[in-house]
């Protein structure tokens, strides 16, 4: 069974620089995809659906990048994980109603199944 690694970066270099270690590591480019430009406003929230929103002027640095790692299995699961978070993926739990604990890890090995 297939499964995805979603990490979201504050800038493109970030990304570029994950997808590169994640290639270093032994994943096959076509198992990582990369979307430039995507909005990383702070300010902004939603809860998975899409909203229409007014649209600014693009300030220097408030582009990001979502990189997509897809995996077969839990080993490549959890490398590429670690190699996200190392390259400075954003934690989404920063963005959460509920304040995420700092010993919270990103990723549960043990709720996979």
């Amino acid at each position: 069974m297939s499964q995805s690694v979603i990490a979201i970066f504050e800038t493109n270099a970030e990304a570029q620089k994950a997808r590169h270690a994640l290639i270093s590591s032994g994943f096959d480019i076509s198992q990582i995809d990369v979307t430039y430009n995507v909005d990383v406003e702070e300010d902004r929230s939603t809860d998975g659906q899409q909203t229409a929103t007014t649209e600014q002027p693009v300030q220097e640095g408030s582009q990001g990048s979502i990189v997509t790692v897809h995996v077969v299995n839990n080993q490549e699961l959890l490398n590429a994980t670690t190699i996200l978070e190392d390259c400075g993926a954003i934690d989404v739990n920063e963005f959460s109603a509920k304040p995420a604990v700092d010993n919270d890890p990103l990723f549960d090995p043990g709720n996979i199944s």
